[in-house]
Order: C-alpha cells, then structure tokens, then sequence
C-alpha cells in the first residue's frame, strides 16, 4: 500500500481531555510522517453516556468499546486512549494492539476543592466531610486513610466533574493531575499526592496508540513514536493485573517507575472496597525484564490473599435482581 495515499482515521472519545490527547498524538503523526494525511474521528463512548455505576454497563470497556468497533469494522485505522481506562489485557478483545506507548505524563492523584474555598489537604479535611470519586481505587485508598470521610460517586468527564464540586455536590475530589494538566486547570490542585503514600493505577498518566493487529502499515508508522522507558514500565504495571486477573470494581494499584537506567521499581497494592484491608507489594530488576517484575510483584500479593480480596470485592459489587 502507498502510505502517501493512506488517510490515517484517528479514533477518540468527545471528551475535552481526551480530544487533548487526540491532537497530542496527530502532531506527533505529521511530525513523523509528514507525507500522510491524518483526521480525527470523535466518538462518544458508553462510559460518557451512562451517569451510573460503569460496572453495570462492562466496566472499564465502557470507556473504549466503540473505538475497539471501529478499529475492528476498520472505521478506524488507529485508537487513542489513556492507559489507565483501558480494560485488563485479558478483558479486551481478540484483534486490536498496542502500536504506541508515549512518555508518561505525571501519574500522580490530586486533590480539588469548590472553586474560592480556601485550600486545606488531604489530612486536614474536617471529619464527615464529602470527598468524591467513583474510581474503586481512590475511594478504597481515601477510606483506609481517612475513615472517617464520607466517600462519595462523581462520574462524568473531568469538566463536568470540576462544575459539579463547583456546584456543591461534595467537599472535595480525588482525580488525575495529569488530566488536570491535559484540559489546563493544574491550577486546582490544592494537593499532589506522593506517589509512595497514594499509589496510582496502571498506565495513569500514559497515552496509548492501538490499531488492528494485523495492519503492518500502521504498526510501522507508529512504532518511532513509542517511548521505550514507558513501554517497559507499562508492560510491568500490566503484568500485575494480568495475573491478579483485576476487574472493573478491583481497588488495585501498581506503579513502575526508574530508579536508574539499570533498574525498575515497580510497587502494587490491593484493598478491599471498604478501604480496612490492603495487601502492598514492591519488586526491583532490570527494565527490560518489566514483565517478569511484574508477575513477580503479583504474585508476592497473591501469597497474602489478594486474590481472594478481588474475588470477595467482584461478589460484592455485582448488582443483585431487583437492585
């Protein structure tokens, strides 16, 4: 196939954010490959749509099953999302692959107040104060270390949350401060939290590229835009819920990071949905070795039960008949 007379049709969700991320990723394209032509195809997504509980309509699929359509009905040559609302390996289907990895952004959680409230943090929120979040994770971690808080849902794009804390519906969030970033309101961020006391999820903070696996035009126009210290770290995080076989309602977390060129730190935990137990995990190596870091980090969680921590947190958050 010519690639000069190849239109790459770039998928995205219509979110502001990630339509930020969209445009990231084809300046990167034309950069690379200035001979072809690139557009962008915004799709909204389930996850966008549904206000409820994602676990009700898949999961963390909610958030990328129309752009896995598109690649596989080839209405899509290539899909962009962030790392961390991908579905586990095991969760995606059969057909689609990860082209691209770019730098992480900073991974890191961050706390918001209502806009003109005077800046307090994490630990000096009064008690019975409303933090929101509908991330399993954050809240799991917001109640091991704040107990007595009041964890409350908030779903919607980072936008629509922002006007919502605004608006009155809790005290306080937890969300990412690279999205914070992404759509330019750092500026709200009363606190960044450390990555050792509030570990982030897998893939936070790193844009990813996927197309249909057997494209090899794509595969190869992708490939130079890859970020090879992020892959590694990535391909360790995801080992970690590859073998916990983590779901939708899973409070997990696993972070790799650099110590230096020679080794890779990569930490994991796991909660129960109430946040009164956690099992946490740390494993070092070489880089590129991440994989087996990671299955390693997994496995040293699962000797402390995490798995039967995950069982118990899916059998709980499974919605009855008549519920």
């Amino acid at each position: 196939m010519d690639v000069a007379r190849r239109t790459l049709r770039v998928g995205t969700r219509t979110s502001a954010m990630a339509r930020q991320q969209s445009a990231q990723v084809i300046e990167l394209l034309r950069q690379h490959h200035a001979q072809v032509e690139v557009t962008e195809v915004p799709m909204l997504a389930s996850g966008d749509r549904h206000a409820g509980d994602l676990a009700a309509i898949g999961g963390k699929s909610a958030w990328v099953r129309e752009l896995d359509a598109g690649l596989l009905s080839r209405d899509l040559d290539i899909a962009v999302s962030c790392a961390k609302d991908c579905p586990s390996p095991h969760d995606r289907p059969a057909g689609i692959a990860t082209g691209a990895v770019l730098e992480r952004d900073d991974p890191r959680d961050a706390l918001i107040l209502p806009a003109g409230r005077r800046a307090v943090g994490f630990d000096d929120l009064p008690a019975g104060a409303r933090i929101a979040t509908s991330a399993p994770r954050r809240a799991a971690q917001i109640r091991h270390r704040r107990p007595d808080l009041e964890v409350v849902a908030l779903r919607g794009n980072l936008n629509t949350r922002l006007d919502r804390i605004d608006a009155g519906h809790a005290d306080a969030a937890v969300v990412a401060y690279s999205g914070l970033h992404r759509i330019g309101r750092a500026d709200r961020a009363v606190e960044v939290f450390d990555i050792e006391r509030w570990c982030p999820a897998a893939g936070a903070g790193v844009i990813v590229i996927e197309h249909r696996d057997d494209d090899d035009v794509v595969r190869d126009l992708l490939a130079p835009l890859t970020h090879p210290p992020t892959e590694q770290e990535l391909a360790g995080e995801r080992a970690v819920l590859t073998v916990l076989q983590g779901h939708c309602r899973s409070p997990l977390a696993a972070h790799a990071t650099r110590a230096d060129d020679r080794t890779l730190r990569l930490q994991a935990a796991v909660w129960s949905l109430d946040g009164q137990t956690m099992y946490e995990a740390t494993g070092h190596g070489d880089p590129g070795h991440s994989e087996k870091i990671g299955a390693q980090v997994a496995s040293a969680l699962v000797q402390q039960g995490a798995c039967d921590l995950i069982d118990n947190d899916r059998q709980a958050s499974t919605p009855r008949p008549g519920h």
